[in-house]
């Protein structure tokens, strides 16, 4: 996403084919290639996140989130965090963390958040028109949370947002096909910091998706937690993700499509990331709040 001085932005478009392109063009693929693949280390697995991303709604669902301060014409801005667009019955939101929301945001004037590619553009809501759900942090903004936050879009938004984007549907049943054999893997989706380019009056970013492969889980004063492993080093850039809190944390599941003999790829939204934690191996621990955290959130009735 990038920003003018006058805070209006765009975002780089990529050329991507379809998953099955990517694995094996023209060809009969199976579940073991798929596998095979990705735990290789063939530059093919980057293209096949790229293509995963820009044809599902991994990507169609995510994105960077900007507070945006002063009044026209100078109108500055920040970049916060990333979130996901999400429905629940009627209602729609962004899923972040809460610490993106009490840190930052709630005190801008308004969000601002990219929707169309390539030209410059603006879409700011008016921070007074926002309100958040889910549970409250004391501001110790722990490893353990809680730090994960719905904010309500005002209804009137809405249409101007689906033009573009899509929202994941939180209602919708997750539960993968049964008695199918699949292969999946697991994709974190965020905007770092350290790969974007910024000045008080513009942003250049990029929404990036990496594997994120579930390290541990945790079951701590009634919140679920997702540890995964994830690198910039691939890269080119330092193992630092800040920008990256609020971002999706997600399951691609591969299945064979007998009648046509490609791969259907399906996804399922598993988690929202907080917190870094540790070093690992060639990259960084990285907290999500799990699922059940994000049922729980969800304003009832």
């Amino acid at each position: 996403m990038t920003a003018d001085s006058n805070g209006s932005a765009s975002t780089p478009t990529t050329a991507a084919k379809t998953p099955a392109e990517v694995v094996k063009e023209g060809a009969d693929v199976n579940l073991g290639e798929i596998e095979a693949l990705l735990n290789s280390n063939s530059d093919q697995v980057g293209e096949q996140f790229v293509s995963i991303i820009r044809t599902t709604e991994i990507g169609r669902c995510t994105v960077s989130l900007f507070a945006t301060f002063g009044s026209e014409p100078d109108v500055s801005l920040k970049l916060a965090g990333t979130g996901t667009l999400v429905v629940f019955g009627d209602e729609h939101y962004i899923l972040t963390a809460e610490h993106v929301w009490e840190k930052i945001l709630k005190f801008a004037v308004g969000v601002g958040i990219p929707l169309r590619e390539v030209d410059d553009h603006r879409f700011f809501m008016n921070i007074s028109t926002i309100v958040p759900f889910g549970p409250r942090n004391d501001g110790g903004w722990s490893e353990w949370g809680p730090d994960l936050v719905l904010l309500r879009i005002p209804p009137f938004h809405v249409g101007a947002i689906r033009a573009f984007k899509d929202f994941y549907n939180l209602s919708a049943p997750t539960a993968p096909r049964s008695n199918t054999s699949r292969v999946e893997t697991e994709i974190l989706m965020g905007t770092p910091h350290v790969a974007g380019d910024f000045t008080n009056t513009h942003a250049s970013v990029e929404i990036m998706g990496f594997p994120g492969p579930i390290v541990q889980q945790h079951t701590k004063n009634g919140f679920d937690y997702l540890d995964v492993k994830a690198s910039l080093g691939s890269k080119g850039l330092p193992n630092e993700f800040g920008g990256v809190s609020g971002g999706g944390l997600w399951t691609a599941m591969f299945y064979e499509n007998g009648e046509s003999n490609q791969i259907d790829v399906e996804v399922r939204l598993e988690g929202v990331a907080f917190y870094q934690l540790e070093d690992a191996q060639d990259g960084r621990i990285i907290r999500c709040h799990g699922p059940e955290s994000i049922k729980g959130a969800v304003p009832k009735p």
